[in-house]
């Protein structure tokens, strides 16, 4: 169907579906739409369009998709104001941003938006992506990175330049090794990108939750901590700014969907197929490989599994472990030689709904 859309006001799009622009001048998260582009809304994803000038649109909705317009834009004016900020300070020295919050609050909306408009001023722009449950850089279970080389809509649809597996989707079991491998990633990061946006999770409640992320902040030397204001939030801002570290406090987004158990669970299954698929089941030698990491062994543990020099392939689900026979059996889309397994802590069943 095609749809007309007055000036300052925004469409949200509910996907699955599929949507260009034909005539006017809209963005998503700030990255301009170009005429005829074909953008795909993800099933479950809502997706605002804010229109800068009166737009059309061709829109093609799947099952269960919706539409629904609002006036004005739906970014909220702190997250211009911090962004504007931000870039100032990067244009003068490169700088890695911590994006904290609690679930459902906005953070991969306002990193997408921060990220794009850094982009748009010529800064050479990385991702890191931490929030290893409802990861959108790399499969649940990792931490990925991704440098912009375009505007992005959905980090959903970008290809990951690096993906480091961490082997769980909880963070709270993996403290020290998620502390290690993103304070590393954030360092590496620092020189060579003018802007480095890490994304969290939304582990943000208790003593734990926060001293875990006062924890990162401190190890990978970041220089602005960007905390979404909520009751979660209030202590370990105040830890954070006690800690020496700048602080700026947004507000979450007001249209932003609350996602139940289910609903998190079912974006997360996506994600998880993107990277399983064409899955067959591999049939290793133990004798041959080297198996590691978590010292429990059961079907349905998500695996890493890595080639020559320890370089990552891609990750797996563990079928079968059978010594007496010699064998491991493993479903996954890795092709190449493996050389080492290393055994998660996050079980899935193969349908992919961990």
């Amino acid at each position: 169907m095609n749809l007309n859309v007055e000036k300052n006001k925004t469409l949200f799009v509910v996907g699955p579906a599929f949507l260009s622009l034909l005539e006017g001048e809209a963005c998503i998260l700030a990255a301009p739409l170009q005429p005829n582009q074909k953008i795909k809304v993800r099933n479950g994803k809502a997706t605002p369009i804010y229109c800068k000038k009166d737009s059309r649109f061709e829109i093609t909705l799947g099952k269960d998709a919706s539409i629904h317009m609002v006036d004005g834009s739906t970014i909220p004016q702190d997250w211009e104001k911090v962004s504007w900020m931000v870039m100032d300070l990067a244009e003068k020295q490169n700088l890695v941003v911590m994006v904290v919050g609690g679930v459902d609050v906005g953070k991969t909306s306002f990193t997408v938006f921060l990220a794009n408009k850094a982009y748009k001023k010529s800064l050479k722009v990385n991702f890191i992506d931490a929030d290893v449950g409802q990861s959108d850089v790399g499969p649940p279970t990792t931490i990925g990175t991704l440098q912009l080389k375009n505007f992005v809509y959905d980090l959903f649809y970008e290809n990951p330049d690096q993906i480091i597996f961490v082997g769980s989707t909880t963070p709270s079991n993996i403290q020290t090794r998620m502390v290690e491998t993103v304070s590393s990633l954030c360092w590496e990061s620092k020189q060579k990108f003018n802007l480095t946006v890490l994304n969290t999770d939304g582990w943000v409640y208790g003593e734990e939750a926060q001293t875990y992320k006062l924890t990162m902040a401190k190890k990978s030397n970041v220089d602005w901590v960007v905390v979404f204001q909520s009751e979660e939030t209030v202590n370990l801002i105040e830890k954070l700014r006690e800690n020496g570290l700048n602080v700026f406090e947004v507000k979450p987004s007001t249209l932003v969907k609350k996602r139940s158990r289910e609903e998190r669970r079912k974006i997360r299954w996506q994600t998880y197929q993107k990277y399983m698929k064409n899955s067959t089941i591999r049939v290793l030698p133990l004798d041959k490989i080297k198996i590691f990491g978590f010292n429990f062994w059961k079907q349905g543990l998500i695996v890493g599994l890595y080639g020559a020099n320890k370089k990552f392939l891609g990750i797996g689900v563990l079928k079968e472990i059978n010594p007496r026979k010699n064998m491991v059996k493993i479903f996954t889309p890795v092709k190449e030689k493996i050389d080492e397994v290393e055994i998660g802590q996050t079980i899935v069943d193969l349908n992919f709904k961990s």
